[in-house]
C-alpha cells in the first residue's frame, strides 16, 4: 500500500509498544539523494545526471532553470531528494537548489 512520497507500506512495521507508531523495518535502506549537475562543456553548459550526460545548454541559466524544474518534478513525483550543483568561474560546484 503506497503511503505519502511512494513510500511502501512493506518497508515499514507497526510497534508492539506504541499502538499506530510505523518504525522501519529491518530491510529498510537509507534514501539516496541525487544529483544534477551542470558544467561547461564545448562553449556551453553540459547537464549531467548522476555523471552522465542528457542535455547541451548554450547558456547557463536556461541550464539551471531545466535543471531545477527536473529536480523538483523527481523530488515530487518519485519521492527522491534532489540537488542542483554548477559550476562556477573558478570550476568549483555550488549547490544551487535541494529538493527533499
Amino acid at each position: 500500500m503506497p503511503l505519502r512520497n511512494g513510500i511502501q507500506a512493506a518497508t515499514l512495521s507497526k510497534s508492539p509498544s506504541w499502538a499506530g507508531a510505523l518504525l522501519p523495518s529491518a530491510d529498510w535502506v537509507p534514501v539516496v539523494m541525487s544529483s544534477l549537475q551542470l558544467v561547461k562543456s564545448y562553449g556551453g553548459w553540459q547537464l549531467l545526471d548522476a555523471g552522465q550526460p542528457v542535455l547541451w545548454f548554450p547558456e547557463r541559466e536556461k541550464g539551471l532553470e531545466i535543471a531545477t524544474i527536473m529536480a523538483d518534478a523527481r523530488s515530487l513525483y518519485r519521492g527522491e531528494p534532489t540537488t542542483v550543483e554548477a559550476q562556477n568561474d573558478d570550476g568549483e560546484f555550488e549547490v544551487i537548489a535541494a529538493f527533499v
